[in-house]
């Protein structure tokens, strides 16, 4: 993922043709379409397929491990569905994502359990494992 050039204020977004993200969302595999965004110092990873849109959020691209856990972290992951539920993970949520570069871009591992959010929050919850992104 390159960040060259993101100040405080730009939201710039794309959708990466070279770009990949599939996971395992609650025991079914899927492989998303990418579509990556910088906002205000954050990048987003959103992953779109015909039933969920996924996203991880990161406050910092660099090679490392990375707990995913409340918005205020700025390490956090959501989950939507196509019958208007929506997911995230949150400070007791068990998850991480491990991130490696090659070259300018990077390549990821995660995996977490989301709490529902909408429209009954604190709900049910959804589990995402296997993940895996490249060419972001």
């Amino acid at each position: 993922m390159l960040l060259g050039g993101t100040s405080c204020n730009k939201n710039n977004s794309s959708t990466q043709t070279n770009a990949t993200m599939t996971a395992s969302v609650n025991g079914s595999p899927i492989t998303f379409s990418v579509v990556l965004s910088n906002s205000n110092g954050y990048t987003s990873v959103q992953g779109t397929s015909s039933n969920y849109t996924l996203t991880l959020v990161m406050k910092t691209m660099a090679a490392g491990i990375y707990t995913l856990g409340d918005q205020s972290t700025g390490y956090y992951a959501t989950v939507s569905d196509n019958f208007g539920y929506s997911y995230s993970t949150n400070a007791a949520s068990n998850g991480q994502i491990t991130l490696t570069q090659a070259g300018p871009k990077f390549n990821g591992t995660f995996y977490f359990t989301a709490t529902e959010t909408s429209p009954s929050p604190g709900g049910a919850t959804v589990t995402v494992t296997s993940g895996s992104c490249s060419n972001i």
